[in-house]
């Protein structure tokens, strides 16, 4: 039983986690992107 309550917690985390990774990704090629398009009009 607490293994399971274990996995239902750290399961969505885990989830979370790689959403705002990919997010942080997106906004820093963003980022990357604009200062590239800034530097090089």
């Amino acid at each position: 039983m607490g293994s399971f309550i274990t996995e239902f917690i750290a399961f969505p985390t885990g989830l979370l986690g790689a959403g705002l990774q990919l997010l942080e990704i997106r906004v820093r090629a963003a980022f990357v992107a604009r200062t590239f398009w800034v530097i090089r009009p």
